[in-house]
């Protein structure tokens, strides 16, 4: 058995494999991916002054009745 042939050849498999995952890797993440409006948050502007997501503070009064 020649062991220079096998290595060679597991050699080869392995480049093959890693240029096969980077041109899907390519494929998938080449389009710049945005995210809807509908679901961005008032808060995660990139404005640090930006103060419209403000806590909300409701109260609730409970009733009991006997």
């Amino acid at each position: 058995m020649n062991y220079e042939a096998v290595l060679v050849i597991f050699l080869g498999m392995l480049t093959l494999l890693g240029c096969v995952l980077s041109i899907i890797f390519w494929i998938v993440f080449r389009e710049e991916k945005t995210i809807h409006p509908i679901y961005r948050s008032v808060g995660s502007r990139a404005d640090p002054n930006c103060h419209h997501a403000e806590p909300t503070i409701t109260s609730h009064t409970a009733t009991e009745t006997r």
